[in-house]
């Protein structure tokens, strides 16, 4: 099903008015915009979350749905952007510590079994 959106202000219309709810404005068949539903411009924003943007902007009274659909795209590939960073940063962090820590540990463990061959030492003291 097509919507239809007002020529003058870009608000979705309702079926069968006259009338535009937003801007007041009469509504004939020849200033009325009607616009498919297209998953393509969200799938573009995702791939090219810059041109989904421009897009968005661009389009955003000329043609509503594939402005919100190229916008919506975009959202969620910044979103997707922003959680793999924090998620690599856990990981970052936390390899950092647990890689400080096997290198304590080796170094503790190394350093018994010469000082037992140097000093014929069976504990640290």
């Amino acid at each position: 099903m097509k919507k239809m959106y007002c020529a003058y202000c870009g608000k979705e219309l309702k079926d069968s008015v006259n009338f535009c709810s937003y801007c007041g404005k009469e509504i004939q068949e020849s200033n009325v915009k009607k616009e498919k539903a297209s998953i393509g411009w969200g799938i573009l924003g995702f791939f090219f979350p810059i041109v989904g943007l421009i897009l968005f902007l661009v389009w955003l009274k000329d043609r509503p749905l594939a402005s919100k659909y190229a916008g919506i795209g975009a959202l969620i590939k910044f979103l997707l952007y922003i959680y793999l960073t924090v998620i690599l940063i856990i990981f970052v962090i936390f390899e950092v510590i647990l890689g400080v820590d096997k290198a304590i540990n080796r170094n503790t463990k190394d350093d018994f079994p010469r000082r037992q061959e140097v000093y014929g030492e069976d504990d640290w003291s």
